[in-house]
Parts: structure tokens; sequence; C-alpha cells
């Protein structure tokens, strides 16, 4: 089975889904490290202002631009 997307990169809209499927995995991989900085918290291994700075520090190291994407 095969699956092709096709996107209409003139069109502001399909743009902004072409970008959002081209980097659908490095949002995942934030989710995920997202998701365990809040469970060090929940766990108190981490408080939580050293968590929010960590999930900070993570958002701004990646290539993602959330403004792009949505």
């Amino acid at each position: 089975m095969n699956a092709k997307l096709e996107f209409n990169l003139d069109d502001p809209d399909d743009r902004k889904a072409h970008l959002r499927c081209t980097h659908a995995l490095d949002m995942a991989c934030l989710l995920w490290d997202i998701e365990q900085e809040r469970v060090k918290m929940v766990n108190g291994k981490k408080s939580e202002a050293d968590a929010m700075q960590e999930i900070k520090n993570l958002i701004t190291c990646t290539d993602l631009n959330i403004d792009d994407l949505l």
C-alpha cells in the first residue's frame, strides 16, 4: 500500500500543511522530550521552575518555528 501527499506550495494553507508534514517527526520528538520533563517534575526529580526552563530550552534549540506551523 502506498500513500502520496501533494501540496500546492503557492497556496499559503497548503504550504503550512506541507511544513507540518515535513516536521512531524521533529514535533513528536519535542513533545516526547517535554513529557519527560513533566514526568521528572511530577516525580519530584526536578522543580517546576527547572522543568519549565528545560522545556523552554528544548523549544528554543529545535529548528521548529511554531508560528510557521500554525
